[in-house]
């Protein structure tokens, strides 16, 4: 028997008119969601990092 498991995604548009989809794939319930990062110190070539971390305390931008 095959079980079909829908996930989630987070969608990120960018100023350009770009969409980048972040999948939710972290299995773990918790009380806070660190999705992703977006690194934007070049410019020119901004990254988008999937995280995907469950924890259950407040997260920092230090703990990133």
């Amino acid at each position: 028997m095959l079980t079909q498991v829908n996930k989630g995604a987070v969608l990120i548009k960018t100023n350009n008119g770009d969409d980048i989809e972040v999948p939710l794939t972290s299995t773990t319930t918790g009380r806070w969601c660190i999705i992703t990062k977006i690194d934007n110190s070049n410019p020119t070539d901004p990254k988008v990092i999937n995280i995907n971390h469950v924890q259950s305390s407040e997260p920092t931008v230090n703990d990133l």
